[in-house]
């Protein structure tokens, strides 16, 4: 077990090591620069949430549990796009919609 543990933590270093050194890499208004930010955030997210669950059971029902919600709840769709002109196009009327549904609920 302690061996399984060394070697996921070996792979988490240098996952992070190169997302890391990527995110340097790229400039601030490079549009992969705002992806890679995403995933570090999102892995540095998760494990702050693991170490907040106390134990690895119970880190292991919180994750279960949230996997199951996003399967069963989220809705993802693909659009696929000419250029990136059309996606942000695409990306900012979605959001400018849902923005206005919800400003209409409340």
């Amino acid at each position: 077990m302690r061996e399984v543990q060394s070697k996921r933590i070996q792979v988490d270093e240098i996952w992070s090591y190169v997302i890391r050194a990527d995110l340097k890499k790229t400039g601030k208004n490079a549009s992969n620069h705002l992806l890679l930010d995403a995933i570090v955030y999102v892995h540095q997210r998760i494990s702050e949430l693991a170490k907040q669950a106390g134990t690895v059971e119970a880190a292991k029902t919180y994750f279960s549990d949230l996997v199951k919600f996003v399967r069963d709840a989220v809705i993802a769709v693909r659009l696929t796009v000419p250029n990136e002109s059309n996606a942000f196009r695409v990306f900012e009327t979605l959001n400018d919609t849902r923005a206005a549904q919800i400003w209409r609920a409340v």
